[in-house]
């Protein structure tokens, strides 16, 4: 990467993809995905987030294609004004080395 102040280990894309964001007690907040990566997603929900709390897991359920989601177990990183950073929670060591 060539800006020094992103501490980031792979690019993000900018995305606008629809998504739902589901945590225990199936409290779930509707939004769409704003930039994505191997390691994660910004999340901007449609509205308030009342009761989420950073350190949670959930996943994410994310529209791709030809209405074809994609489920995706995630942790909260941070719940900011720009949107919810989640950490995308792999079981395999991701694909890509950079």
């Amino acid at each position: 990467m060539n800006n020094p102040g992103n501490k980031r280990e792979h690019e993000r894309l900018p995305s606008q993809e629809p998504a739902v964001l589901i945590m225990s007690g199936n409290r779930r907040w509707t939004g769409e995905t704003r930039d994505m990566g191997m390691e994660g997603y910004l999340f901007v929900p449609d509205g308030p987030t009342d009761g989420l709390q950073q350190g949670e897991e959930g996943r994410i359920e994310v529209e791709l294609f030809m209405d074809r989601t994609a489920a995706l177990p995630c942790k909260v990183l941070h719940i900011g004004p720009r949107g919810i950073g989640l950490k995308i929670i792999r079981a395999y060591p991701s694909p890509i080395k950079g």
